[in-house]
């Protein structure tokens, strides 16, 4: 199930990506980081981040999609990283914290999820989480993926909840490109 993420990810990621009713994730995970399946690494801010090498990926990746789950759980994925966008969005409204350091070491996982919902013509989902991405997009200087994201989450003319937010983020984009 820890295929699906990409660049790394927490422990409360994989809990809430990976986790079910048959699966303790933390115990599952120790034993994938004592076996050397799975490596963890403390970031500055004391967080611990799990990786896979490329090798153990494809690996598991041939064992989800023998048991017919792939899909299932990048939707999984894609919608938790959808709500992480969310509440740093908020978050980033404020004084940014370490909240920029978290979308950086999540950036894999975070383009994984737009391109999941871009690939399903799931636009309204597009929209919210290529809107909630605007400040640090912005503030990273990542002023071409940011209009990438925000024109394709408006391709299908869908109006959804968010709509409006993604033309506000669009015409801060314009505005500072000088279009």
């Amino acid at each position: 199930r820890l295929w699906v993420f990409l660049g790394g990810w927490t422990l409360d990621a994989a809990e809430s990506v990976c986790g079910g009713d048959d699966i303790d994730v933390l115990e599952g995970l120790g034993t994938l980081v004592d076996d050397s399946l799975v490596r963890r690494r403390e970031l500055a801010d004391g967080t611990l981040r799990f990786f896979m090498l490329e090798t153990i990926r494809e690996f598991a990746w041939e064992r989800l999609e023998e048991a017919g789950e792939v899909r299932m759980f990048r939707a999984r994925h894609a919608r938790h990283y959808t709500s992480l966008a969310g509440r740093v969005s908020v978050a980033l409204e404020g004084p940014r914290g370490n909240w920029l350091e978290l979308l950086d070491a999540e950036l894999e996982n975070l383009r994984a999820a737009l391109s999941w919902f871009h690939d399903r013509s799931d636009y309204e989902a597009l929209q919210a989480i290529a809107g909630s991405l605007g400040h640090y997009w912005l503030d990273r200087g990542l002023l071409s993926e940011m209009r990438t994201w925000l024109e394709k989450s408006l391709e299908s003319g869908t109006k959804g909840s968010h709509h409006a937010l993604v033309l506000t983020r669009l015409s801060t984009v314009n505005y500072v490109q000088g279009w």
